[in-house]
């Protein structure tokens, strides 16, 4: 009798674990197909971002790590391919084509929005551009002074005989006097302005703790008005607040409650990406303890 129980005990387990393998299955199988056709079109970190969640799944998916390893090669290659265009619009830069060299940034950045190296170079690429712009406008300045200071008429044949002409000066005395005079001026506005802010700061001094107070006791209006604007202040989006909690999460170590609250997040919000990258980062710790996990088995 003990012998049938146990028989129906297996059979019964069996039962139950059989479906649920199976459901497993097929989706690290979907899993699997859809992080083929992310790497298909070139996504690279998200097909693999993909197949990591089949080894949440099922750790020793052999495919999955397979597949996994393909990725990070992909994705190495596109870096080193990445760089190279960077360094050739640097190159490019150089040599004064600002225009090749803003197209090749603007393809690199096109397949890699977070490259740091691109966004320094499109600075860089900008304010040459700025510089180019200011050169012109000083060159076109400097034309038309340039203009101005040519004489309005040429020597008429009368001067170049010897013809004299009485032209009116002023008199040097009145030019001496000016010219001692605007010193004297200069320093007088000066004098005054100094004397002006000498007497407020000292009236501050001798008059602060009156001022102090009587401010206090005008300050309930303003405070009143501050509350009212905080109130009035719209509070952040609902996937913001799904942002922060992942990262809350993440920085406690919650990593699996961090990736529930940030695939809350929409892909149209402000912080999409920086959910996706944390996203990533969260994946790839966990996958480094899955590795860890798998190779300290065998030993054991």
């Amino acid at each position: 009798m003990e012998k049938d129980r146990e028989k129906k005990s297996e059979v019964s387990a069996k039962a139950v674990s059989s479906p649920t393998l199976s459901a497993e299955s097929l989706k690290s199988d979907a899993l699997l197909r859809r992080g083929q056709e992310l790497f298909a079109v070139g996504m690279f970190s998200q097909a693999i971002h993909v197949w990591t969640r089949i080894l949440f799944l099922e750790r020793g998916h052999v495919e999955a790590r397979q597949a996994i390893e393909r990725g990070k090669k992909a994705v190495a290659e596109q870096h080193r391919l990445l760089d190279m265009e960077l360094a050739a619009a640097s190159e490019l830069l150089e040599r004064g084509d600002s225009e090749q060299a803003a197209a090749k940034v603007k393809s690199v950045l096109a397949l890699d929005p977070r490259n740091h190296e691109g966004h320094q170079l499109a600075a860089r690429i900008h304010a040459a551009a700025r510089r180019i712009e200011a050169g012109r406008r000083s060159g076109t300045t400097l034309g038309v002074a340039a203009a101005a200071a040519v004489p309005a008429h040429e020597p008429t044949p009368a001067t170049k005989r010897g013809l004299l002409l009485r032209v009116p000066h002023s008199s040097p005395r009145r030019d001496t006097r000016m010219a001692h005079a605007s010193p004297l001026k200069m320093a007088s506005f000066v004098l005054a302005a100094i004397l002006v802010f000498a007497s407020g700061a000292f009236y501050l001094h001798l008059n602060w703790d009156s001022i102090v107070s009587d401010g206090a006791f005008r300050a309930g209006g303003a405070l009143s008005r501050t509350v009212s604007e905080r109130a009035a202040v719209p509070l952040p989006a609902t996937s913001e607040l799904y942002y922060f909690n992942g990262a809350r999460l993440f920085a406690k170590g919650r990593y699996r409650d961090a990736l529930d609250e940030l695939s809350l997040v929409e892909r149209d919000s402000v912080v999409a990406e920086r959910a996706r990258g944390l996203i990533l980062r969260i994946e790839e710790r966990l996958l480094r303890d899955v590795s860890e996990l798998g190779t300290n088995e065998p030993n054991k």
